[in-house]
């Protein structure tokens, strides 16, 4: 191994070092309770070190954001069905956050950090946003289609910007989990996440339904 394909590997290997401290610390403290000293601190770094990686606290959020939403969207498109309505496709998708609390609690908690990160989305100036925008695209093209398809046959309502309300959609299903993101993990109560979870999707669920739609059978599984 050469010495440039060396310094890459190190360079590579404590990026990837400081994400997983910072990951350890917003599940451990909550997303609001620590600063890049203790990030520096937990990857055994000086401060100035971990500057040269990340510009500032922010940089490392937003990069544990977009993997955290990515690899949700992934695994939520596995498990929408093809079949059925445009409204049972998006309630299998809150189903699946749902499931994930039993599989893979954290995936869940470090999706919530994204209000914190933007809290005026999807409201806020959109230049100002733009720079969070990679973080939700995935997320918002993934409910921006199911909003089509039940536009389309009609189990949810129309509405002349689909895009928007995907981003709408998002804002309010994360407003719940940004709270879970900002408690500590001794303070963390599942069962009190899970029905928080579950009331605010259903929610939004009944929000969306059409007038052809019993909106009492619209209760997700737990």
């Amino acid at each position: 191994m050469g010495i440039e394909e060396r310094k890459t590997r190190e360079r590579e290997n404590r990026h990837d070092l400081i994400l997983r401290k910072a990951k350890s610390l917003i599940l451990d403290r909550g997303v609001g309770s620590f600063s890049m000293q203790d990030i520096a601190q937990a990857s055994e770094l000086s401060k100035a070190t971990l500057y040269l990686y990340f510009e500032n606290k922010e940089a490392i959020l937003v990069e544990i954001l977009q993997e955290a939403l990515s690899d949700f969207t992934e695994l939520a498109r596995l498990r929408i069905p093809v079949e059925g309505t445009g409204l049972q496709a998006l309630q299998a998708l809150w189903e699946t956050y749902l499931e994930l609390l039993g599989e893979s609690q954290d995936l869940v908690v470090l999706t919530g950090i994204k209000n914190y990160l933007d809290p005026e989305f999807p409201f806020g100036d959109v230049q100002a946003s733009e720079k969070f925008a990679r973080t939700t695209a995935g997320l918002v093209d993934l409910i921006e289609s199911l909003l089509r398809r039940g536009m389309e046959d009609g189990s949810i309502y129309r509405s002349e910007d689909p895009e928007r309300q995907a981003r709408t959609v998002i804002m309010f299903a994360t407003s719940v989990i940004d709270t879970i993101s900002r408690v500590p993990r001794p303070r963390r109560d599942t069962a009190l996440m899970r029905d928080g979870m579950r009331e605010t999707f259903e929610l939004i669920l009944r929000a969306l339904a059409s007038d052809k739609v019993d909106r009492s059978t619209l209760r997700l599984s737990l």
